[in-house]
């Protein structure tokens, strides 16, 4: 490798750097990278308190530490490895395959999600009543209960307490 090639894709690597942070080119800028942060820092501070406050609510208190604990560390190991598998996938094939993975895994998640609702004699999505077909009796309300536990839609309902 001659010494002048390394030294012009160095020249070229600081000049798009440049660009970005300015605003222009291929990135958000450091406006738009604030913005973003401000956003999902907003919706972080609205979501959890209410899905927690929902979850006390829910759960009989002997099993309130160990159903706080385990919604932590599911939120966690969210928070810490949604970043590093977005990220792994931006590094290995451009930031769109990043955010593409991220696109591709939330919609996945969303029928997964919705399958796991409770479902009532017509079929219909009922959270909260009936049991759910595609999780059979270990996550009906009533084997739930007897764990400690419900569904939020029960809670709500005024079913739980």
């Amino acid at each position: 490798m001659r010494a002048g090639s390394a030294w012009s894709r160095c020249a070229q690597a600081e000049a798009d750097a440049r660009r970005v942070e300015a605003g222009g080119g291929d990135g958000p800028g450091p406006a738009g990278v604030l913005i973003a942060a401000a956003l999902v820092g907003i919706g972080t501070s609205v979501i959890t308190p209410l899905g927690f406050t929902a979850l006390a609510a829910c759960t009989e208190p002997e099993r309130l530490g160990a159903s706080m604990g385990a919604a932590e560390l599911g939120r966690e190991l969210g928070d810490a490895g949604g970043p590093l598998l977005v990220g792994a996938m931006a590094v290995a094939a451009g930031p769109g395959a990043g955010f593409g993975a991220l696109a591709a895994l939330t919609a996945l998640a969303a029928p997964i999600v919705r399958n796991r609702l409770p479902r009532d004699a017509g079929g219909e999505s009922t959270p909260g009543t009936g049991r759910s077909a595609n999780l059979g009796r270990e996550l009906s309300p009533t084997a739930t209960r007897s764990r400690g536990l419900g569904s939020v839609g029960e809670c709500l309902k005024g079913r739980i307490r």
